[in-house]
């Protein structure tokens, strides 16, 4: 009696271990489904017949291949990366990661220091920097009617090329009064310019806080404005985004050199248990090369219609002027 008592324990607890690692082996085998958030920003994200697609799906498909994931992907709410306000409270993507509505934040968004202290950051999946776009010269001026060998026109508008443009580099954008500026309104280029102890950036960011209006809500808003500007409005822009709209469309150039490089990761919410999931596909990608396809395939090379602004302004009105004193 006492054996078959004792046998019988055995049994049970035989069965409660058994129960316990078939448990275990559903739970691992589960496939978690992520709550991706994102932004509209071609080529990272587009729609195509009615569906997300662009850079960054290829770059979740190829991960979700080698880590065995599904994600559902929804542009955020307000349409923005995700800056604190006066209480710091963080709207955007950022915001969807804190309140808990998303478990990844998708999209051309920048690691910085600011943004690490309320979310985690995957590895880098890109590195890039920070460009000015203009449109494309040569430009014209709207001057008053002059008076032409017949007759004086009054009340009409007569269009005369720009010989000098009054800005060569970012440093001059805040010497002159004629070509405005801006950058995405709450992202990380005017998180930048208004923390960096650069006294020539720091500059900048006094007259994109005075100028809400120069700050457009997305790339492809800006982009409109820069070309219906005629040279009088010029944008900051992310370099790998640059490189796309330089790559199609032949009405935009690019001012000078790339500054402050940083990098591109995922967003999670804070101490996240998948991050290292996230973090070795991404590894993953970069070592067999597929991050580098990714980016051939969605970053066209500079248009065929593509010059070099210094080939057709080659000083700027301030150079000449301060080079005519200096004689």
């Amino acid at each position: 009696m006492e054996f078959k008592l004792i046998a019988f324990g055995f049994f049970l607890l035989f069965s409660r271990i058994n129960a316990f690692v078939l448990n275990e082996n559903s739970s691992q085998s589960e496939v978690p489904t992520f709550r991706v958030t994102t932004i509209y920003s071609p080529p990272w994200i587009t729609d195509r017949d009615a569906k997300l697609s662009g850079f960054l799906v290829a770059m979740l498909d190829a991960m979700k291949q080698y880590s065995n994931f599904e994600y559902e992907l929804n542009l955020a709410k307000d349409g923005r990366y995700g800056a604190p306000d006066a209480n710091g409270t963080y709207d955007g993507m950022i915001g969807e990661l804190m309140r808990g509505e998303a478990d990844l934040a998708v999209a051309d968004l920048t690691l910085t220091e600011m943004r690490s202290k309320v979310i985690d950051f995957s590895i880098p999946f890109i590195s890039t920097g920070i460009g000015l776009i203009v449109k494309r010269p040569p430009y014209f001026l709207d001057l008053d009617a002059v008076e032409t060998t017949n007759e004086t026109v009054i009340g009409e508008e007569v269009h005369r090329p720009m010989v000098f443009y009054p800005v060569s580099s970012i440093a001059d954008l805040p010497k002159q009064n004629i070509v405005k500026y801006g950058a995405v309104d709450g992202g990380s280029t005017l998180q930048f310019l208004t923390t960096t102890k650069d006294p020539e950036y720091h500059k900048l960011s006094a007259h994109l806080l005075e100028n809400k209006d120069d700050m457009p809500k997305s790339y492809t808003e800006a982009v409109q404005r820069v070309i219906q500007a005629n040279g009088k409005y010029a944008f900051f822009m992310e370099g790998t985004s640059a490189d796309y709209y330089l790559g199609t469309t032949c009405d935009l150039i690019q001012l000078g050199d790339l500054i402050h490089h940083r990098v591109y990761a995922i967003g999670l919410p804070k101490n996240s248990k998948y991050k290292s999931t996230i973090d070795r596909a991404i590894l993953h990608l970069h070592e067999t090369g597929k991050l580098a396809q990714l980016k051939n395939d969605y970053f066209p090379p500079p248009s065929a219609c593509y010059v070099a602004f210094d080939s057709v302004y080659s000083r700027s009105a301030l150079r000449v002027l301060r080079e005519a004193v200096e004689e």
